[in-house]
């Protein structure tokens, strides 16, 4: 009776630890597929991410070539230094490249030459640190004292008197300006905050990049879309 009973014990042991195992095998399975779903959702929403990088970085581009292509002061000159300073300076100052990019298209249509634009655009984002404002309103502000704008350079903190000479007026204003804000876009840079924002600038340069081989396959995917929809009668 005892050897029975113990066989008995054991065969429902048996049948429930089979019952614990295709539990934890469903559990398993289950968990399983969550997560690559979580991970297909979170791969897709990275690629939806990129492609939006790359024609963000594309629009910017667009909006300095076309307010080059309406500036006298421009004729012959070409993006490449802008983009090479913007890169450089993104790195240093947490600000995205095409934030500075949109600051050349806007210190571009004040008509400002190519080495102009390039000596005042550190200047532009130390004020944009300095006051807490996006870098396009900054050079806005900043450009319109470059001209000797009074209210303008009053905006700025600026007492100045023209002397009649643009290119000293520039340079005068621009050294004013430097008195006051210099150095703040790099000093934030250094910070804690600025470390982060850094980090961000890199992370969304990864994103453009494959934004860039993303655009084209997608294009040629919607392309091939457009030419079954008749053929599917959709």
């Amino acid at each position: 009776g005892s050897a029975r009973s113990l066989d008995r014990g054991l065969t429902q042991t048996q049948s429930k630890l089979k019952g614990s195992a295709a539990t934890f095998g469903n559990i398993g399975r289950t968990l399983g597929t969550v997560f690559a779903a979580t991970a297909a959702v979170g791969i897709i929403k990275f690629g939806a991410d990129a492609v939006a990088a790359f024609e963000d970085s594309q629009q910017a581009l667009l909006e300095l070539q076309v307010a080059m292509r309406n500036s006298p002061a421009m004729i012959g000159a070409t993006t490449k230094a802008f983009e090479e300073q913007a890169s450089a300076l993104q790195l240093l100052t947490g600000f995205q490249d095409e934030e500075i990019i949109r600051a050349d298209a806007v210190l571009t249509r004040f008509q400002l030459t190519q080495q102009q634009i390039e000596a005042a655009i550190p200047t532009v984002l130390d004020f944009a640190r300095t006051m807490g404002i996006d870098v396009p309103s900054a050079a806005t502000k900043v450009g319109k004292a470059l001209l000797g704008n009074a209210r303008a350079l009053k905006d700025v903190g600026i007492d100045y008197t023209r002397t009649g000479d643009s290119a000293t007026d520039f340079a005068d204003i621009l050294r004013l300006l430097d008195s006051r804000v210099g150095g703040a876009a790099e000093a934030f840079g250094q910070t804690f905050p600025g470390g982060l924002a850094i980090a961000k600038v890199k992370m969304d340069e990864v994103k453009e990049a494959l934004g860039a081989k993303l655009v084209p396959v997608l294009s040629k995917f919607y392309a091939l879309v457009q030419r079954l929809i008749p053929v599917l009668g959709l």
